[in-house]
Parts: structure tokens; C-alpha cells; sequence
């Protein structure tokens, strides 16, 4: 008996694991949903370029701290690091 109340423990266990998994990721998928709205700003359900840049410039403070030129373009290379394999993927491996 012991056996099986073990197995019944650790599946409750797994439940709860699982639940709160769950729980935490809609959290989470709320939270980027509000920040992609905020800054899909002609509401197209997709992150333009621009739109695109100004998250990622908001998103790192420190780049900011990094370079205080007031530029409005500062050094792409950062930017160009995430816009690129969006850009151009990578093929996929072949067999």
C-alpha cells in the first residue's frame, strides 16, 4: 500500500506543479500582451521596425546609461543583434 500511496502523492505533487506553471505562464502572457499593445502603436498586431526599436531602447535602460548622446540612433549593432535573425532566419537543418 505504501507504494501506491506514494505514486498518488507525487502525481498530486505533478498537478500542483503543473497548475502553477500554468497559473504563472497566463500572468506572464498578460503582462506581454499589454506591453506589445503599448507599443503596437497603429494597432497593426505586429511590431514594426520603429515600434520594434522603441521597445527595445525602453527595455534597456542601460544602453541608454552606455551611450547618452541624445542621438536618436544611437549605435544600431545592439538592435541590429535581435532585428536581424527575426529579418533573415537562419535555415533549418537539413536531415
Amino acid at each position: 500500500m505504501r507504494h501506491r500511496h506514494t505514486s498518488r502523492s507525487s502525481l498530486t505533487r505533478t498537478r500542483t506543479r503543473a497548475l502553477t506553471l500554468t497559473q504563472a505562464y497566463i500572468k506572464e502572457q498578460k503582462w506581454l500582451d499589454e506591453v506589445f499593445d503599448k507599443y503596437d502603436t497603429d494597432k497593426s498586431g505586429q511590431l514594426e521596425k520603429g515600434e520594434l526599436i522603441d521597445l527595445l531602447r525602453r527595455a534597456s535602460p542601460g544602453e541608454r546609461r552606455a551611450n547618452p548622446n541624445p542621438n536618436p540612433n544611437p549605435n544600431p549593432t545592439p538592435i541590429r543583434r535581435v532585428v536581424e535573425p527575426i529579418r533573415n532566419p537562419a535555415p533549418a537543418p537539413g536531415p
